[in-house]
């Protein structure tokens, strides 16, 4: 684990120059030392240095704190601080804010913005607080990840346990409002994450794919985070491990990505993609003239893969997640053979040992095209199946004559 150095220590009678000096600091320290620790760590570090700073310009207002609280949300709020992520903000009160305390507020926001932060900031009661949420999936989803900072300690669970109720947004409106986002950004990237220039955040099996799993999770079953999923039979220890690689893949990509770009974005656009491959240290070793494609091409093929994989569990995880949030029908379901059968326009598989016999997986594309006009997609049980059995191919196909023949 990283111990930040001398540089970054702040005071309360630091000048504005000199909080800039620290921020500086810091991230110069956790660029250099960025293979140093875990993606996940190097992300927190950034996240309490920024509590730190924020804490610290907060108690010199002398709010009542008993009244009003200053609280992250969003990214900030999950402790996944890139950067040049905005800092999320939500400063909660009770009942009408004085206008002593308004005006102190307004300074406080002043003085972030004079040390140079992105903010993203609302200022509301308790009650607007709740208002909003109903009003807006965002404002809910962004108040999800709330952590408090200072002052009032109630008004993060009072927060939580309204969202977590039933009152503000019930469990299937929400899985319906957010899967509902998810195909629209899908749609916009033309249903693929294998782009030139990927965006690392909304393409398909990107950073958020992961985040709508995590926000629907929380808002129905109340977990605190995705290892949670697994006592309630969701996620296996295998898909859970694997989904954490790739996330902290994703998170090195964009980490370098603004490093590169030295802007906040998310889009690996191609005149970032050598920076940021070198900054990933794909091409270490090669000769000086040789690393350059090369090394983008290996990124870019990681990247693709890690992506794929994102995207094949989000879906598994979404098909479970609507049985059990939306209530079901009784299915309709048409034989196929006694592998295979369709459930709801799903191909599905009656046993989960079918692709034992490897010639079953190319069945099942073969059902698929045969049956075009009934199926729209892969049941989630089934895609699991595939994706055990697949980490287990050795070229296994290409030995079978039937297999053969079909293709």
């Amino acid at each position: 684990m990283l111990s930040l150095p001398a540089s970054t220590d702040m005071r309360p009678d630091m000048t504005t120059a000199e909080f800039k000096q620290a921020i500086k600091s810091l991230d110069l320290f956790l660029q250099e030392n960025i293979f140093q620790s875990a993606i996940n760590d190097t992300l927190n570090k950034r996240s309490q240095f920024f509590d730190t700073l924020l804490c610290i310009l907060w108690q010199s207002l002398e709010l009542d704190h008993n009244h009003i609280s200053l609280n992250a949300v969003g990214g900030y709020g999950r402790q996944t601080l890139h950067p040049f992520s905005d800092i999320d903000i939500c400063i909660i009160h009770d009942g009408k804010l004085s206008a002593t305390d308004g005006a102190k507020v307004s300074d406080f926001l002043t003085q972030l913005w004079d040390i140079g932060l992105d903010l993203g900031h609302a200022v509301r009661s308790l009650k607007d607080t709740f208002q909003a949420c109903k009003e807006d999936v965002t404002i809910a989803t962004s108040l999800l990840e709330i952590r408090h900072l200072y002052g009032n300690t109630e008004h993060q669970q009072q927060v939580l346990n309204a969202l977590y109720g039933q009152d503000l947004w019930q469990s299937q409106a929400f899985f319906n409002a957010k899967l509902s986002e998810q195909q629209e950004r899908h749609t916009k990237a033309q249903g693929t994450s294998f782009s030139i220039e990927p965006n690392l955040k909304t393409s398909p099996g990107g950073i958020r794919d992961i985040q709508t799993l995590t926000w629907v999770a929380r808002k129905h079953f109340g977990v605190a985070s995705m290892q949670s999923l697994r006592r309630f039979g969701f996620l296996t220890n295998d898909e859970y491990s694997e989904l954490m690689e790739c996330q902290h893949f994703l998170f090195r990509v964009r980490f370098a990505l603004h490093q590169a770009a030295q802007r906040s974005e998310n889009r690996l656009l191609l005149q970032y993609q050598a920076e940021v491959a070198k900054l990933m240290g794909f091409g270490d070793g090669m000769p000086i003239g040789e690393s350059g494609n090369i090394a983008i091409e290996k990124m870019m093929r990681q990247l693709f893969r890690v992506m794929k994989r994102i995207g094949e569990l989000n879906k598994i995880l979404m098909a479970y997640f609507q049985r059990e949030i939306i209530p079901q029908l009784k299915p309709q379901i048409i034989p196929i053979n006694d592998n295979f059968e369709i459930v709801d326009q799903y191909i599905h598989v009656r046993d989960e040992t079918v692709f034992i016999d490897r010639t079953q997986i190319m069945a099942l594309f073969e059902f698929i095209a045969i049956h075009h006009d009934k199926i729209v997609g892969i049941s989630a049980e089934t895609l699991r199946s595939l994706r055990q059995v697949r980490r287990r191919l050795m070229g296994d196909l290409q030995d079978f004559q039937r297999c053969r023949e079909t293709i």
